[in-house]
Parts: C-alpha cells; sequence; structure tokens
C-alpha cells in the first residue's frame, strides 16, 4: 500500500508543481487578452486533470499491485524525488508571499500584524485572530462613521469648552 500512496504523491506533487502552474499562466494570458471564459475554464480543467490523473493512477497501481508499483517508484532518481517534495514544502510560503505582496497596503498593515501577534505571541489559532481582527475593524468602522457624520456639522467655540476635573 504504501508504495502505492508514494506514487499518488508524486504525481500529485507533479501536478502541483509543473502542470498547475503552467495552467494557470496560460489562464493569466487569455485574461490578459480578454477572453475571461477560456480564462476560467482553465480552472476547471484544472480540477479536472487532478481527479482524472489520481483516478488513473489510483486504478493503474492497484491493478498492477503493489510489487510492481514499487519496482516503479524505485526507479525514479531520488533527486528527483527530494526536488518535488522541496517544491512542494515551499509553494505555501509562495503562495502567501504573492497573497501578502497583492494586498498589503498600509490601510491593511495593521489588521496584518495583529494577527501576526495573535498566532505567534498569544498562540490564538486562525479562527480567533479573525474575530479579534474583525472587532477591531467594527470598532474602527464605527469610529470612523462618528468622525464622518460630526465632520463640518459642529463648531466648538471657546465659550462652549468646558474644563473638566477628571
Amino acid at each position: 500500500m504504501l508504495p502505492i500512496a508514494t506514487l499518488g504523491l508524486l504525481v500529485k506533487n507533479l501536478l502541483y508543481v509543473v502542470i498547475f502552474p503552467a495552467m494557470a499562466h496560460r489562464a493569466d494570458k487569455l485574461a490578459s487578452h480578454g477572453e475571461v471564459n477560456k480564462a476560467a475554464d482553465m480552472h476547471l480543467w484544472a480540477s479536472i486533470t487532478r481527479v482524472v490523473m489520481m483516478t488513473i493512477v489510483t486504478t493503474a497501481s492497484f491493478a498492477l499491485g503493489s510489487g510492481l508499483v514499487s519496482d516503479f517508484v524505485k526507479l525514479i532518481p531520488k533527486a528527483l524525488v527530494d526536488g518535488i517534495t522541496i517544491t512542494t514544502e515551499i509553494l505555501p510560503a509562495v503562495g502567501f508571499a504573492m497573497l501578502i505582496n497583492m494586498s498589503f497596503s498600509k490601510k491593511v498593515a495593521p489588521f496584518f500584524f495583529l494577527g501576526f501577534v495573535c498566532a505567534a505571541y498569544l498562540k490564538l489559532d486562525m479562527v480567533a485572530a479573525s474575530i479579534i481582527g474583525a472587532i477591531v475593524a467594527g470598532i474602527m468602522y464605527l469610529i470612523m462613521d462618528e468622525i464622518h457624520k460630526t465632520k463640518g456639522t459642529a463648531t466648538v467655540t471657546n465659550e462652549e469648552v468646558q474644563e473638566d476635573d477628571f
């Protein structure tokens, strides 16, 4: 059973490292030429490709038996397997970096760092950090809404200002 899982993982990693990025670049090119429907279809084809490839690999592996699959897996150079494994482990970090690069701004930065502090130092999970971020955003919205409502409508003169001892 382990050789079949190994072969399935190798095929899945090959899809994520080679085939899907090529399909994503093709979809980007189609979208830049205004062919949005074809770009959307490319993403559907990527999903279908994964299902079909994994179905073929799994079915063929069980039909041929784990002994033959084990012999086939042994033929794959270790450097290739290690390279695909390392690349696959790096992909989430690259995706996160791309997401930050696209969405990071002065308006978003405080929420990013708030989430980082919640996760890294307070040991909160993503849901708790998101709830805290939503609460802070809600408070900021209420404050900004109040500022916009009173902007230009309230003029205070020196006579109206009273000193408060506290």
